[in-house]
């Protein structure tokens, strides 16, 4: 986005939410939360382990109830979906996720039309029927068993590692090898 001085300076536009916090924090309108909120449900799409998702929704985000008409709709669906990833990961949902104020008064459905309500009322999580929302969620993050995904610089500094016990290894048969013969 082109500011007043003409240059390029929106980061927003350059990255995407790590954590639930920023998807609220960078939210300036129910639009700019739908992308942001999709953004952050891509990079959830990286993580390989539980503690890497506590990480991602440990942190209360700002509220948006305050911000645009729709915001109190934004905050329960961040607050569902918290929740709802701490349930089908088996861990304990963070605190800010069960706040009372997060419940809508009146019930929201994501389609509509009334036909589509009864197919929301009977297949919503109940992590969105708890905060009033009736909607089926967006992809969800599901831990794998086995071991967390590695940095590239850890990869090379493991790689580098066992490169030096071989070495070590190949020299200390050599020299015994050399004995032997001599």
């Amino acid at each position: 986005m082109l500011t007043k001085d003409k240059s390029f300076i929106n980061n927003k536009s350059l990255q995407r939410p790590k954590a639930a916090k920023e998807v609220s924090l960078w939210s300036e309108s129910e639009k700019d939360f739908g992308y942001n909120f999709q953004d952050w449900v891509h990079e959830l799409r990286r993580l390989s382990s539980k503690p890497e998702l506590l990480q991602h929704i440990q942190d209360p985000p700002p509220r948006l109830a305050n911000l645009f008409p729709e915001g109190n709709i934004c905050d329960a669906y961040l607050a569902a979906y918290a929740a709802h990833l701490c349930r089908i990961n088996s861990l304990t949902p963070p605190e800010w996720t069960q706040s009372d104020d997060l419940v809508l008064e009146e019930p929201w459905f994501s389609n509509p039309f009334k036909d589509a309500r009864f197919l929301l009322l009977r297949d919503t999580p109940p992590e969105f029927k708890n905060k009033n929302l009736f909607t089926t969620p967006e992809i969800t993050f599901k831990a794998h068993p086995g071991r967390p995904k590695a940095s590239i610089v850890h990869k090379r500094k493991m790689a580098a590692l066992r490169q030096k016990a071989y070495r070590k290894r190949i020299a200390d048969e050599l020299k015994a090898l050399r004995k032997k013969t001599s």
